[in-house]
């Protein structure tokens, strides 16, 4: 696709475009905004290179010097180092593996601590619990949120990743009333990372987010976002979001019945109802620091464990996150086995 549009508008891609994106690229995301529960136009948005330029916008324009950054605990590492690039504090609030942070933890942070610029919330199956705010909570955190001023910097990158035969769960922009609801995601989960097409619908600080952008990084290549928007007008990337589901569903339980066999018994896993990424919890004296290295040094198997997941690296000593993207083969099964093996063995 890209090849053809090369070929077919030499002149318009190889130009820059508007900074805030491609007109057709801002038009398909205004579009796909109802599966969101939103109600957005073409302007609302400004495209970005991937969701880490859209979080690092949103945390530059809404969290003042030295202001601290609410977030999930455990939550994804690269969120953690985004913060903390930007010299932002963060602050951890307990997280409910299947419906994410309490509104009223959030609520208690903000009137017990000083100085909160934003809390930042992967609201439909976060990384690595999977959890994900029910509507009701989402609305009271909106409102919370609201009455206080505090902005809500919202990640979405996995909400159209839900489980096949389900609905697509909303997003907390939907009731945002104020424009404090900065919505960040892109095409990286369910596409292709490489392509670096994200996006931003910042509500009120649009202005301030597009002369950032502006002059940060002037614009987003016109030639990819050209070759996605066609992808999504014309219904290949619904085909394709389909098929994936599925392959994430049978993913997930493929690797979950794995692990029930091989891992010792008290071991407990996530059960989440979409994305493709497992929390696993083991015996509290296990750990994962020291599974993580010896699977790594003796074996050459990768997983992520519980340090990189928390900011002040003293959290979840017993759990570490496995990634299910990779196709189910015989070589994943002898690895799952052989964790499992030197997890009993600790």
């Amino acid at each position: 696709m890209i090849a053809a549009k090369a070929r077919s508008e030499a002149a318009e891609v190889v130009g820059y475009t508007d900074p805030a994106g491609h007109p057709k690229m801002r038009k398909q995301l205004a579009r796909r905004a109802s599966d969101w529960g939103c109600l957005l136009t073409a302007n609302d948005f400004v495209v970005t290179n991937g969701t880490s330029e859209a979080l690092a916008l949103a945390l530059q324009v809404a969290c003042p010097p030295d202001s601290a950054v609410l977030v999930e605990s455990p939550t994804y590492y690269g969120i953690l180092e985004i913060i903390q690039s930007r010299g932002l504090r963060v602050v951890e609030l307990p997280t409910d593996p299947r419906t994410g942070v309490s509104p009223d933890d959030v609520a208690k942070a903000i009137r017990s601590l000083p100085n909160i610029g934003a809390c930042l919330l992967v609201t439909n199956f976060s990384n690595p619990l999977g959890s994900e705010l029910p509507e009701e909570k989402k609305k009271k955190l909106v409102s919370i949120l609201a009455d206080n001023e505090v902005p809500l910097i919202e990640d979405d990158i996995f909400g159209d990743l839900y489980r096949s035969g389900a609905r697509r769960p909303i997003t907390a922009k939907s009731f945002d009333k104020e424009g404090l609801v900065l919505l960040c995601s892109s095409i990286s989960k369910t596409l292709a990372p490489g392509l670096r097409v994200g996006w931003i619908s910042p509500g009120k600080f649009r202005d301030r987010i597009l002369q950032l952008k502006t002059n940060q990084t002037l614009t987003c290549p016109t030639i990819t976002q050209m070759a996605v928007a066609e992808f999504l007008e014309h219904g290949a990337y619904d085909a394709h979001l389909r098929k994936i589901r599925g392959f994430f569903s049978e993913q997930l339980q493929r690797f979950s019945s794995a692990i029930i066999r091989y891992f010792p018994q008290n071991t407990r896993i996530s059960r989440p109802q979409g994305g493709f990424v497992l929390w696993i919890e083991f015996d509290p004296k296990l750990n994962t620091t020291k599974l993580a290295a010896r699977a790594m040094n003796r074996h050459r198997i990768s997983v992520a464990p519980r340090s990189i997941f928390s900011a002040n690296g003293q959290n979840f000593l017993n759990c570490l996150r496995i990634s299910c993207g990779y196709p189910w083969s015989a070589e994943i099964d002898e690895a799952l086995k052989t964790i499992g093996r030197l997890a009993g063995a600790i």
